[in-house]
């Protein structure tokens, strides 16, 4: 995954102050293969030798470099199988069109790795890059060096922390803190980290993960969407780098969070179409699936939550309309840091008591009974949902605080 870091910025300007920096948080997962494959490529194996053996490595390897998502994976097996058991598609053929086409780049069996500008070239800006991949070659690798490239070609100095690389590891345990616990006989790992990074014996891996964050002003998560959410790793990252205290306490959270003041976004790609995911679509409003990512982990810690940046499902897009997506992405990227963020409930607007219950306080909810739509996704108050609210910035008049 990749994710990007970066501060709140004034309108129309690009902040060039020292010690601001953006970071990318990327994943790239290598895809497992699910439970049927074996027994379908044996299938194949045993198929006549005229598209036999070689045609079943060439699939194997696929499989393997994929970042399609679970549905994507199914539809691409099949697809293969099919054409295997037609007798009339090369080997050639299929390599090219799931080693070209299902790649990131502009196909013809050649993988996109845009340029990145030199390491030494100017800048005064900062921002990290978390970067959670196997290897170059898929589309939100792609992804990310745009990023990578826009951001430093606009003066900025961009972090990248590829978790893979740094085997950066996923289970948040006790290993977590150094030197000893609190209460190692019933340990819980949200008080024991908070006090852990007040006394600064985190491990260093945190450690350094920290400092980026501390240090940047826009964090991009990029990554392929697994299971409607972050894959693994990423997960990790969030679980194990946002500790208490750090990111967030119970007086410092949402638009008074710790991290008001930076800026953040996801970045992804699906493994289904645009349609699948609208609210009569079979996955469901993509509006729905988005709310935990980005109200209960990055709003929750303060940021402001920039659009997302939706790559929908390009590994069934013609290399045309992926190089397309890639140019669109770079064309936002201009002017990214001046985007009005997306709207969410203000804290005022709740009681923020024990005995209130944290809920709407009374005034709010009853000029709430009169608009058409849900205050958000998350707080519709049983009414429709607002149209877009986790894909497109809203005016924030329409909230209150009287």
């Amino acid at each position: 995954m990749h994710g990007l870091i970066q501060t709140k910025i004034p309108q129309n300007t690009f902040p060039k102050a020292k010690g601001s920096k953006p970071i990318i948080l990327s994943t790239s997962k290598l895809a497992v293969t699910f439970p049927e494959v074996k027994t379908r490529l044996d299938r194949l194996w045993s198929a006549p030798r005229s598209h036999g053996c070689r045609g079943y490595r060439t699939f194997f390897s696929f499989l393997c470099c994929s970042l399609c998502s679970w549905d994507s994976r199914l539809w691409c097996y099949e697809t293969a199988q099919s054409q295997f058991q037609s007798h009339n598609v090369s080997h050639a053929n299929i390599s090219g069109r799931f080693h070209s086409d299902k790649s990131c780049g502009t196909g013809q069996g050649r993988r996109f790795s845009p340029p990145v500008a030199e390491e030494g070239a100017s800048r005064s800006g900062e921002g990290p890059i978390i970067n959670s991949r196997h290897g170059g070659g898929s589309f939100n690798s792609a992804a990310k060096d745009v990023a990578v490239e826009a951001l430093r070609q606009q003066g900025y100095k961009v972090v990248v922390s590829d978790l893979y690389a740094m085997n950066f590891r996923a289970s948040a345990t006790m290993e977590d803190i150094t030197g000893e616990v609190k209460n190692p006989e019933h340990f819980k790992y949200g008080e024991e980290t908070m006090h852990a990074w007040k006394e600064g014996r985190l491990s260093d891996d945190i450690i350094a993960e920290q400092r980026k964050v501390e240090a940047a002003e826009l964090v991009i998560f990029q990554f392929p969407m697994y299971w409607f959410s972050v894959p693994a790793i990423m997960k990790g990252w969030i679980d194990r780098v946002l500790t208490q205290g750090f990111a967030f306490s119970l007086q410092k959270m949402y638009n008074n969070g710790i991290f008001k003041d930076k800026k953040a976004m996801l970045s992804f790609s699906t493994g289904s179409m645009q349609t699948m995911y609208r609210p009569d679509g079979i996955n469901g409003d993509i509006n729905v699936t988005l709310w935990p990512l980005q109200n209960g982990v990055l709003h929750f810690c303060g940021f402001q939550v920039l659009a997302p940046q939706v790559f929908w499902c390009p590994g069934h897009s013609p290399p045309a309309n992926r190089t397309a997506m890639l140019d669109g992405w770079r064309a936002r990227l201009k002017t990214l840091l001046v985007e009005r963020p997306l709207t969410f409930a203000l804290s005022e607007m709740f009681d923020l008591t024990f005995p209130g219950g944290f809920v709407l306080r009374p005034e709010v909810r009853k000029e709430q009974s009169t608009r058409p739509h849900g205050i958000t996704t998350g707080h519709h108050l049983g009414k429709p949902l607002p149209p877009d609210n986790q894909l497109k910035a809203d005016d924030p008049s329409s909230l209150t605080t009287s």
